[in-house]
């Protein structure tokens, strides 16, 4: 637990984040907040690989698609597309979700494997 606080505080400030910026007008902090987030779990990442505890794979690329699925969902204002915003943010928020969920497994597998260097 102690190895991952980053990601758990990288996921508050990101989910904190979120919601300031759905239900206030505190765009800017919310912003911070949530580039925050995004920082402390790259942080994690970082940690992890030269530890040697992660070895990054396909799954940043399922981050990747997942912050711009999210973030693009912010510029779609016409109001004949709201259902498509909330689908966007909906899957983005799905991929980041499947990516902290593979960093995990792939964490466990690497733990019962012998290393091999």
């Amino acid at each position: 637990m102690k190895s991952k606080i980053l990601l758990f505080i990288g996921i508050v400030l990101l989910i904190a984040g979120i919601f300031i910026k759905r239900y206030t007008d505190l765009d800017v902090f919310a912003i911070i907040l949530i580039a925050l987030g995004a920082a402390n779990k790259l942080a994690f990442i970082i940690r992890r690989k030269f530890e040697r505890r992660y070895r990054p794979g396909y799954e940043l690329l399922i981050l990747a698609f997942g912050l711009a699925i999210f973030f693009s969902s912010d510029y779609i204002n016409h109001p004949f597309v709201q259902e498509q915003k909330t689908i966007f943010r909906f899957i983005g928020i799905v991929l980041k979700i499947t990516f902290i969920g593979l960093i995990i497994y792939k964490n466990r597998e690497i733990k019962k494997t012998p290393n091999k260097q």
